[in-house]
């Protein structure tokens, strides 16, 4: 518990001793919040992702875990993370693609029509 008060909460082991346990849990209270807070945020820079892909359906809590749902193991959550990254790679290549696609057509179509306004 030691350990764990300084390395998660960086309080020296005599702050440790000195704190009441009401004070202990207000601390850990704290640090929940803050990796909560954490949550968000990446979930929310994920989230601006995937609608930039095209997702519309897309949520900033998509991306952890909420109450009530089972709880996923560090694997699967990366394993979700890095399919939804290139799942959103792909959609973008995609969309470039289109895109460039769309760009040759609007040449050709401005070649044919400058051929045919020359004669």
């Amino acid at each position: 518990m030691i350990a764990d008060a300084r390395v998660n909460l960086g309080i020296s082991v005599d702050e440790f001793w000195d704190l009441t346990p009401c004070q202990l849990g207000a601390y850990y209270k704290a640090y929940d919040d803050k990796l909560r807070r954490d949550d968000y945020r990446f979930g929310v820079l994920c989230y601006v992702v995937r609608r930039v892909a095209g997702d519309k359906r897309a949520k900033p809590t998509d991306f952890f875990g909420r109450k009530g749902d089972k709880q996923k193991t560090r694997a699967q959550e990366a394993a979700e993370l890095r399919d939804n990254i290139v799942g959103a790679q792909g959609r973008m290549k995609a969309e470039k693609e289109r895109r460039a696609a769309i760009q040759k057509k609007k040449r050709e179509i401005r070649r044919k029509l400058a051929e045919r306004d020359k004669k």
